[in-house]
């Protein structure tokens, strides 16, 4: 007899173009926006992408909607309403066109990325400034919470850390069913009670399983980095006590989602360490010059570096400017007895690789992030909580006040 996990798959898959780990990942972090509180230390993000427009990423946020436990979309909010809705009631965050909302106002980009920045472990927390004059004090925001990113391109490294991509790809019209639940005639309404039947079941379910999800310890694929782990595990616990073929075929799902191409190029910096190691792996060389290395590295059909910029290859400045987060830095290097020239030793990565990029020969990868035990993002002051309804009305105002660090 099919479960709620099973139903939720049959649901996507009616009205999303995707595969079947996107699906089964979908489908599991639904339930898991209806247990994470109490139950779990971690909130996978999903960051659903794709190339190019009109490829299904704001319909997959629609589906959601409508099954996930609270959505809170950002259309048509404030972001000082945004702090307080997701540090009050920890709502699931639908958030559309992220490429272009980090790009909007301060107010809002500020308040975004801080929720996003601190919000993966169940203390994530940003700390404002609150009040009005001398009585303003530092009040910490909870921002644990699950998650849905659309956009296109990459996301930021912090944020694609956390994340599970969900990448979507245009489909021929007619693939999938049209979704319109609020649309007039019985076939709508039909939709809707579907949809509120399922959203029922699975809040029920987590409620009935919470206990064992809190107690839960799911074995990972030693495949998974530290990170993963992290990621992975609330999802896993869901699938475990689901049963059936949940648990083998969620593994699988996971396990193809992190090796995937769109999972790699999350990070632009640890592409760029891989890409090195394997330049300096195929010419066996201890040492290269800026000069060399940039113009190899441009050589690489498969990443971005030959149109880093305005489509323009990498520049010897652009290479130091994304080493410096590792403390990497071109220094002057002598290769023969009458050559010296700004460069980097292969000796200076060999910390790096072993920790950002995995030998291809191991069963596991990467190495856990140390976080400190309160993860705090630091956001523009905000008005009391115990304000009046005139300090509330001026919220926006106060956001863009200069940041403030504790």
């Amino acid at each position: 007899m099919p479960n709620i996990a099973d139903d939720l798959f049959a649901l996507f898959r009616r009205f999303i173009s995707a595969g079947e780990p996107e699906l089964t990942v979908l489908s599991l972090w639904t339930l898991h926006t209806h247990t994470f509180a109490g139950s779990c230390a971690y909130t996978p993000y999903l960051a659903i992408t794709s190339a190019e427009k009109q490829s299904g990423k704001t319909r997959v946020l629609e589906v959601l909607k409508c099954v996930v436990r609270e959505p809170l979309i950002t259309a048509s909010i404030s972001a000082a309403a945004l702090a307080r809705s997701v540090d009050q009631s920890q709502p699931t965050l639908l958030l559309d066109e992220l490429d272009a909302l980090l790009k909007s106002d301060k107010e809002m980009s500020e308040a975004v990325r801080g929720i996003l920045n601190s919000g993966f472990q169940a203390d994530g927390a940003f700390t404002r400034m609150v009040g009005v004059g001398a009585a303003m004090k530092p009040e910490h925001f909870s921002t644990f919470t699950p998650k849905a990113m659309a956009g296109i391109g990459a996301l930021p490294d912090t944020v694609a850390d956390r994340s599970i991509t969900i990448r979507l790809e245009r489909s021929p019209r007619g693939t999938c069913e049209k979704f319109r639940p609020k649309g007039l005639g019985s076939k709508a309404k039909e939709l809707q009670r579907e949809l509120d039947g399922l959203k029922q079941r699975a809040a029920l379910w987590a409620e009935e399983n919470l206990k064992r999800l809190a107690d839960s310890e799911p074995e990972c694929p030693p495949q998974f980095s530290d990170r993963q782990e992290d990621i992975g595990e609330p999802l896993l616990a869901i699938a475990d006590s689901l049963g059936g073929s949940w648990p083998a075929r969620s593994r699988e799902a996971l396990i193809t989602l992190f090796a995937s191409p769109a999972a790699e190029d999350a990070s632009h910096r640890v592409r760029l360490l891989a890409d090195i190691k394997e330049i300096y792996e195929i010419s066996e060389a201890d040492r290269f010059s800026s000069e060399d290395l940039v113009q190899k590295l441009a050589e690489i059909e498969t990443s971005p570096w030959g149109e880093w910029k305005n489509s323009k290859p990498m520049t010897q400045r652009g290479l130091a400017a994304q080493l410096k987060p590792f403390e990497v830095y071109p220094r002057k290097i002598r290769f023969d007895a009458y050559t010296t020239k700004n460069g980097y030793l292969r000796d200076w990565f060999a910390p790096l690789w072993k920790r950002y990029v995995p030998d291809k020969n191991d069963e596991r990868s990467g190495s856990k992030i140390t976080v400190s035990a309160n993860v705090y993002a630091v956001c523009s002051p905000v008005p009391d909580k115990l304000g009046s309804e005139r300090e509330y009305a001026s919220e926006d105002a106060l956001f863009s006040e200069e940041m403030t660090t504790l």
